[in-house]
């Protein structure tokens, strides 16, 4: 009895340890995320190097657009950096895809709409621009 014990912990502690070393390396390596919102997804594309706080900060800022009380107040009402003051922005452009499941009652029911984001990737700066670029009906998404 002792033995199944033993073997069943050991089992359950190898799955809970690798699991954490499966989202770990999801963390380290973000070509794009997805973020779920009641009624909508966005995907945040990095291409160059945004940690996931800034996506997560972006992909607010997408999908509470109008509401800027409900993006994340730790990063939005922050001054700009004092470099970004002294020496300008360090600006990255992501591409930003926003769907926005039953819009219409007919089909195609969402909308996919496409963004060119800027924003500074250096800590504690506010800077922040959104770009449409498309916006299309889409049949293919599962809200």
């Amino acid at each position: 009895m002792k033995r199944i014990i033993g073997l069943v912990l050991i089992i359950s502690t190898l799955l809970v340890c690798s699991s954490s070393f499966i989202y770990a390396d999801d963390l380290t390596d973000l070509h794009s995320m997805v973020f779920y919102y009641p009624g909508k997804e966005i995907i945040v594309e990095n291409s160059d190097g945004l940690d996931y706080e800034t996506m997560q900060f972006i992909a607010d800022s997408i999908a509470y657009a109008g509401f800027p009380q409900l993006v994340n107040p730790s990063h939005a009402a922050l001054p700009a950096n004092i470099l970004c003051t002294l020496f300008g922005h360090n600006l990255t452009t992501s591409t930003v895809i926003e769907v926005t499941h039953n819009v219409y009652t007919t089909s195609p029911k969402c909308v996919q709409k496409t963004y060119d984001v800027t924003t500074c990737t250096r800590s504690s700066c506010d800077y922040f621009e959104k770009v449409l670029v498309s916006s299309k009906r889409i049949s293919s998404c599962h809200g």
